[in-house]
């Protein structure tokens, strides 16, 4: 499965491998230029509480981008948001 997926933030592009795809579920990629062992994962989970779709990001990044990676992602998520209407 070498499927390759091109990621784009503010004009600067970073290519992804699929290594893992469980449908309905979860997708994990690598980034071509990542440490091995390195991975990041979307997983999605519906709340047996209020049935809502939860989406989980995971995403291993050095010690000193931790707060960079949570400010993409917040960002990211909050522009998915927007746009489906959430």
């Amino acid at each position: 499965m070498a499927d390759e997926f091109a990621f784009t933030w503010d004009g600067s592009e970073e290519m992804a491998t699929l290594v893992d795809d469980i449908e309905d579920e979860r997708v994990r990629f690598t980034w071509d230029e990542a440490d091995e062992g390195e991975y990041f994962e979307f997983r999605m989970e519906v709340s047996p509480v209020t049935n809502e779709t939860i989406l989980y990001v995971t995403d291993y990044c050095d010690e000193d981008e931790v707060d960079d990676q949570k400010k993409l992602w917040e960002s990211q998520m909050e522009m998915l948001r927007r746009e489906t209407g959430g």
